[in-house]
């Protein structure tokens, strides 16, 4: 019984010594990857960022995950074309970040040769280019 109270106690210290070492040393995150709509392996070759004038009713649809991202009263618009390694094959993909009034940060994606057009309404474009 002495030993098995020995051994808990034992593995219990080691146990409380493993956490708190692994505390002291917290993984930094990519602040630049975690404000990105788009996966790190993606290789990004175009970007364009949209704003919505004061006054103007913005919107835009572009295809997603669920076969279709769209969102209306749109502050604000990031989309990035590029490409994803799947298997041994590169894909077309098209990532996007948006603001709106009902919605404060949004997210979304699709994949393939269906995805080369995003419908985009009363926004201005503010930059378009090789991404920032």
């Amino acid at each position: 019984m002495l030993k098995l109270s020995v051994f808990c106690a034992t593995a219990l210290l080691v146990f409380q010594l493993a956490n708190s070492s692994l505390a002291e040393q917290p993984s930094k995150p990519d602040e630049d990857a975690e404000n990105l709509p788009y996966w790190r392996d993606a290789d990004i070759s175009l970007q364009w960022n949209y704003s919505c004038p004061a006054g103007t009713a913005c919107s835009f649809t572009c295809p997603g995950a669920a076969g279709v991202g769209t969102a209306t009263d749109v502050i604000k618009l990031d989309i990035y074309l590029g490409t994803l390694p799947l298997s041994s094959d590169t894909t077309l993909a098209i990532f996007f970040k948006f603001a709106a009034r009902s919605i404060p940060h949004g997210t979304g994606f699709g994949v393939g040769m269906s995805i080369a057009s995003c419908q985009i309404k009363g926004m201005r474009l503010d930059y378009v280019a090789q991404p920032k």
